[in-house]
């Protein structure tokens, strides 16, 4: 059993986010789960989001969105697509990250922004239900805040329904995985020092993590991190999870070209592990429908 992950931050506030090219980015990476940062939502209460858009442009039936905070009276934060069923978890608040550079005077962008982990988790078929017919895909809304869902078209369902887990003889056709798609806020140098307040958005993560009810859950951490592989941020994460190199940068911004700050770690329990070599961006010119790249990983089940 293989599950296909990528991570992809679709900069939905920029003028000139297209839904179009996100899509076709990701067609390219052939993932069965997809973690989005920097998702806008159409309206303030409710419906569709840019990442429910992109879930039907690429048939994904399951989609959900949690807010972090709000740009121009709009939600806007993270979502996770994907080919199998999914079930709202928890939405983990993250603090703001350094208000000014290292001057001290200029403000640092995305300053105050409430940043949020979103948590599903996911239903992976196991070989036996792969090879069981499956009913037509419709999108299924979900916010998990409320864990609640409506349907873009018809045979929609709710993520409990969906993730109730099927068996054929006694035997399980899916085992759980956690997901989390997180954005983590920026820090100056000052405040990414070891023991500052960038390790904080890392220890409100290991604390849900570690809890009684998913420590020994496996999981995958993926998203834009706003930090490189040195930092002491991703040094903290490796107490807990597994952290993997790149061979190409992740971030193409006008200040900082090329940059590793989009990651997937993860956390297999022994019984996942992530193949060698495999959580590398891809280089489709991906720079012209947002200024990050998608990171492609594959995990893959211990037998």
């Amino acid at each position: 059993e293989m599950l296909r992950v990528a991570t992809f931050n679709i900069a939905g506030n920029h003028g000139s986010y297209c839904a179009e090219k996100i899509a076709d980015v990701l067609k390219t990476c052939g993932a069965d789960v997809i973690c989005l940062q920097e998702v806008a939502a159409q309206r303030l209460h409710g419906g569709p989001t840019q990442a429910h858009d992109i879930a039907a442009a690429l048939g994904m039936p399951h989609c959900v969105f949690a807010q972090a905070h709000q740009v121009v009276s709009k939600p806007f934060g993270n979502a996770v697509l994907s080919r199998f069923p999914l079930r709202p978890v928890a939405e983990l608040g993250i603090p703001h990250g350094s208000l000014t550079r290292e001057d001290g005077t200029t403000r640092m962008p995305g300053a105050a922004e409430r940043r949020c982990a979103l948590v599903v988790e996911v239903q992976v078929p196991t070989q036996a239900a792969e090879s069981m017919p499956s009913a037509p895909p419709a999108i299924a809304v979900a916010s998990a805040a409320e864990a609640t869902t409506s349907s873009i078209g018809s045979g929609g369902q709710s993520p409990q329904d969906a993730v109730a887990t099927a068996t054929v003889e006694g035997a399980p056709t899916s085992t759980p995985v956690l997901c989390i798609s997180v954005h983590f806020p920026l820090f100056n140098r000052l405040d990414t020092r070891e023991g500052g307040p960038c390790e904080t958005p890392v220890h409100i993560i290991n604390k849900f993590m570690l809890g009684e009810r998913h420590c020994t859950t496996p999981a995958l951490l993926c998203g834009d991190l706003n930090t490189v592989l040195e930092s002491p941020v991703l040094q903290l994460l490796r107490q807990h999870w597994s952290v993997y190199p790149h061979t190409r940068p992740t971030f193409y911004g006008k200040e900082h070209a090329h940059i590793k700050i989009d990651h997937i770690l993860d956390r297999g329990c022994g019984q996942w592990r992530m193949q060698p070599a495999q959580t590398i961006p891809l280089m489709e010119d991906t720079h012209n429908a947002s200024d990050h790249v998608p990171v492609v990983a594959v995990w893959e089940r211990v037998l």
